[in-house]
This record gives C-alpha cells, sequence and structure tokens, in this order.
C-alpha cells in the first residue's frame, strides 16, 4: 500500500489552551473517480390530505384570556417527524402558555413542538393569550414537520369589544 503524507498548518486557541503547529497525516493514494456526491437534492411531499381545524372565538372583550385550538390529524400516507404548529399572533395579543407540545417563541411566532405524528393520529395544540387591543384580532397558523412540505391552515378573525 503506498500512502502519501499530508502537512497541515492550523492553529487553535481558546481560553485554556492555546497550540500553533503542524500536523502529518497519512493516508492511501487514491486513484479512479471519487464516490462521493458534490450535490443532492431533497424533494418532501406535499401533504394535500391533513386534517387541521383551527379554532378560536368569534368576540372578546379587552383584557380576556383565550385560546387558539388547533387539531391535526395526519391522513397522509406519510409519518411526520419533527413536527410543529406554528401560530403568528396577531398584533394586540399577549402570549400566556401554550399547551400539546414544547413552545418557543420568535417575533410573533408561537412554535410549538411535538414531534412526531404518525399516520391517522390526531394531536391538539393550544395556545392561550390575553386581548389588549382591537377591534380584530386576525391569526393564521401552519404545519411544519422534517417529513413534508408545511402545510397551512385557515385564518381565524376575533372581534374585540370593551
Amino acid at each position: 500500500m503506498m500512502t502519501q503524507a499530508i502537512s497541515r498548518q492550523f492553529t487553535e486557541s481558546s481560553a485554556a489552551r492555546s497550540f500553533n503547529g503542524s500536523v502529518n497525516v497519512l493516508r492511501a493514494k487514491s486513484a479512479g473517480t471519487p464516490a462521493l456526491l458534490d450535490a443532492f437534492t431533497v424533494t418532501k411531499p406535499e401533504l394535500n390530505d391533513m386534517d387541521i381545524n383551527f379554532e378560536a372565538p368569534d368576540r372578546v372583550s379587552t383584557g380576556d384570556t383565550f385560546s387558539y385550538t388547533l387539531d391535526i390529524t395526519n391522513q397522509s400516507r406519510f409519518a411526520l417527524n419533527g413536527t410543529q404548529a406554528v401560530l403568528t399572533m396577531p398584533d394586540g395579543v399577549q402570549f400566556v402558555s401554550a399547551s400539546g407540545g414544547s413552545a418557543t417563541i420568535a417575533g410573533s411566532d408561537v412554535i410549538v413542538t411535538f414531534g412526531r405524528l404518525a399516520q391517522r393520529d390526531t394531536h391538539s395544540v393550544r395556545i392561550t393569550v390575553k386581548a389588549a387591543s382591537g377591534p380584530e384580532l386576525h391569526a393564521t397558523a401552519e404545519i411544519r414537520s422534517a417529513t413534508a412540505l408545511p402545510v397551512k391552515a385557515c385564518s381565524v378573525n376575533t372581534h374585540v369589544g370593551k
């Protein structure tokens, strides 16, 4: 077996140590066409058969606490991994809590991650908010996963009175 030496210069530093030097790496000499791919494409399927029920009250008063509810049923032929319900909160609400998974707030989005949603499984997510102002609150939601393209739910409107 023939080998070839490769010398690389590098610098490593951290709060605990510092190192300047070179390292020799031995590897077998290769011939022929490389077996590694230079590029690849991942195609996620569209899910036209998700059943998403997105609900909110029709009317609330300023200062009321109310919930947005998403009931998601996976009617597709794919199990979904890393599944998230994403609610875009309208201006005029304040986030209170979320149930049905682990919640993260990113700007006006509440992202509730609940993991795997197998075929024909149903999962519910509830996001509780406080109505600060109105007159109308327009919220949108979508379901995302590592397995498939996002699926948008219909939007909901809540009227705010005094």
